[in-house]
């Protein structure tokens, strides 16, 4: 499978790395007090919002305990919020950014719906609270392997969203498919599709 030269200049694909950033889950009473000190034991880094109506928790680069956690937990939270992320890592990280941003195009993407660039980051939505989105910047190390890296974001917003999609806790438990993943949110240029194809990316 050919990857062209242009690409490989920027990013080796054995050098590309998936993970799952960032998993939101609600729970309709007001603090599940049990829950969330069981999840800041075992997670890196977990924000709790509480509102009249329940409770909001995001967990970011959830293990396999925390999965667990929410699955047996006597009252199990919807899931409300997914970003997948992959890494490229690369020594020219932000030509490689522009390089993922003028070759990836989001699926279900109307004319009328523009990119929107804050800081380094570029949101292929505008508005960045829709149910799909794509991140990518190029200016901050990878969370996985500390190195310069290109940084993809798949972000999945709202419960009926990840439904539509077929994502509950039992499939991110097992792994999520980044391909399969992948192909629902984008159209890729040859190079960055036969880079993934080829299986050479490492999920952790």
């Amino acid at each position: 499978m050919y990857v062209s030269n242009e690409f490989c200049s920027l990013c080796q694909p054995e050098s590309i790395y998936s993970y799952i950033d960032t998993i939101g889950i609600y729970y309709e009473r007001k603090y599940p007090t049990k829950i969330i000190r069981n999840l800041s034991v075992y997670g890196n880094r977990i924000i709790c919002r509480k509102f009249n109506y329940g409770t909001w928790i995001q967990a970011q680069q959830p293990n396999d305990k925390i999965f667990y956690i929410l699955k047996d937990s006597e009252e199990v939270g919807k899931l409300v919020g997914l970003d997948v992320a992959i890494d490229f890592e690369s020594h020219r990280p932000v030509a490689l950014a522009n390089y993922l941003i003028n070759n990836i195009q989001q699926k279900h993407r109307r004319k009328n719906h523009r990119q929107q660039t804050i800081g380094n980051g570029t949101y292929f939505r505008e508005k960045r609270q829709v149910n799909r989105n794509i991140l990518v910047y190029g200016d901050k190390l990878s969370k996985i392997t500390g190195k310069k890296c290109a940084h993809l974001e798949l972000r999945v917003k709202g419960a009926q969203a990840l439904k539509r999609l077929g994502i509950d806790l039992e499939m991110l438990i097992k792994g999520v498919d980044i391909w399969w993943l992948v192909n629902k949110f984008c159209r890729l240029g040859n190079d960055v599709g036969n880079a993934l194809k080829m299986n050479c990316f490492v999920t952790v």
